[in-house]
């Protein structure tokens, strides 16, 4: 049959069940009062008082008679009963119950605790966004929580009933962006809930067992990284080992779903006089939107974990680098050195750029007695010699160069370290030495950019001094 029609067939049950609990007494009248008080203990009416005359007493006065007023008025239907008040409003992507609506649940529950025949459907609505399977699984939690907080509050869950009716019937006020999905359907009382066949046991044992599983799964992701150090490939692995398992489980799923859509189809095309098989059908698209639904968000939550790890994991990353040692070139060659002793290294050649030889040399001693096997340890000894020297402290210079070609000769500041080491000897007046250091750099390292001054200092020393 077609939808449409069914929905009407509903309505007008749902209205007749409603006209018939009404009454066609009128309530709002005053009930008419007799004053009995002038009758004769034998209750014969007293002499001279006429149908519908005033009755006297002894005294001959007249007595008025104040009618009596019943409210008998249904809370229900007051504007200005708690009653009215039968929506309640949600956050963006949430079925949490604000507090402001307290007192709104609890003037219900002191109705319906008072009024055990009545019965109430709770109705969840959303706005239009988002898939249908996603409004209809969220209008249900919204609906569930309402009817949850009631039985909380003494409510008999006989009298409630929670349904989910998504974006089909949005509730006004909520097209904006700031009230987007926040909607939950109010409260009607004593309506009358259709009869919806059920799918069979074991289908829904089935979907049942598949969603438990995939939020075990989530439930697991979901639990707080613990920034270990050696833990992080271990939290990689175990998160694709859950998404592969996921990913199978989302596929028997969906197959399973797609077999029970076929089935309704075929019930459909068979079935299509009978109402109670089209209020079967209906009930099962319902439940299989409502699993859909939970499957989106199940997916989502699995999005939303991997991201958390994903951040944990670089944030680790980001911690532990400032730890580890990094890899740099120094003089033609790969060394790992560690955050703080490239920080040392760099501040005291920083002084030595700037000038501040003397600091530079100090620097550049303490880096030695705190690193003593770093891999700086060759360059730092150059540098210290170099220092003293530019504070013409041949002595100095000369003893620390000359402790460098011996420890590195072949280092490719060797050139370098003897040049210095030649200059300064003729600095201090060993023209002898120095000739021999320079002849070492020329006859030794003939194609360093030191050969080319060594050979111009040999020739200066060679040639006789002028007068």
């Amino acid at each position: 049959m077609n939808k449409r029609l069914i929905y009407r067939i509903a309505a007008a049950v749902a209205a007749l069940s409603i006209a018939a609990c009404s009454s066609s007494v009128k309530l709002d009248d005053p009930a008419p009062v007799e004053d009995r008080s002038n009758m004769p203990a034998d209750g014969s009416a007293a002499a001279g008082a006429g149908a519908g005359s005033a009755a006297t007493n002894p005294a001959g006065s007249s007595r008025p008679v104040t009618p009596v007023t019943i409210d008998t008025k249904d809370p229900l239907q007051d504007p200005n009963s708690p009653l009215s008040k039968r929506s309640i409003y949600f956050d963006f992507d949430s079925f949490a119950i604000k507090d402001e609506y307290r007192s709104t649940l609890e003037a219900h529950a002191k109705y319906l605790t008072g009024n055990r025949a009545k019965k109430a459907v709770i109705q969840g609505n959303t706005d239009e966004r988002g898939s249908r399977e996603y409004n209809l699984a969220l209008g249900q939690k919204r609906a569930e929580a309402v009817r949850r907080a009631l039985v909380a509050l003494g409510v008999s869950e006989s009298q409630l009933e929670a349904v989910s009716l998504g974006e089909e019937k949005a509730r006004s006020g909520a097209n904006d962006a700031a009230t987007s999905r926040r909607l939950c359907g109010g409260i009607s009382v004593a309506m009358p809930t259709a009869l919806v066949m059920r799918p069979s046991a074991g289908d829904v044992r089935r979907l049942a067992s598949a969603i438990g599983l995939a939020a075990a799964l989530l439930v697991a992701m979901a639990q707080p990284a613990q920034a270990q150090l050696f833990s992080d490939d271990e939290a990689r692995r175990a998160i694709l080992d859950l998404r592969g398992k996921l990913d199978l489980m989302q596929r028997d799923l969906t197959r399973r779903l797609d077999d029970m859509q076929t089935r309704l189809e075929r019930m459909e095309q068979g079935s299509r006089g009978q109402l109670d098989l089209q209020n079967q059908i209906a009930s099962m698209r319902q439940e299989i939107a409502a699993l859909r639904g939970a499957l989106e968000v199940q997916a989502n939550d699995l999005v939303q974990a991997d991201k958390r790890q994903r951040d944990a994991s670089q944030d680790l990353d980001a911690r532990l680098k400032r730890f580890e040692p990094t890899a740099l070139s120094l003089d033609g060659k790969q060394i790992m050195v560690d955050p703080a002793e490239r920080r040392a290294y760099e501040a005291a050649l920083a002084q030595l750029r700037n000038g501040d030889f003397k600091g530079a040399q100090a620097a550049f001693q303490q880096f030695q007695s705190a690193y003593p096997q770093s891999a700086y340890s060759a360059a730092v000894q150059y540098w210290i010699g170099s220092s003293q020297y530019a504070q013409k402290d041949n002595k100095a210079a000369i003893a620390s160069l000359q402790a460098f070609v011996q420890r590195y000769p072949e280092h490719p500041r060797t050139p370098d370290a003897l040049l210095t080491l030649g200059n300064a000897l003729t600095d201090s007046g060993d023209r002898k030495a120095a000739g021999d250091t320079f002849r070492l750099i020329v006859q030794k390292f003939p194609d360093s950019t030191a050969a080319p001054t060594a050979r111009d200092r040999l020739a200066a020393l060679s040639a006789p001094p002028k007068r």
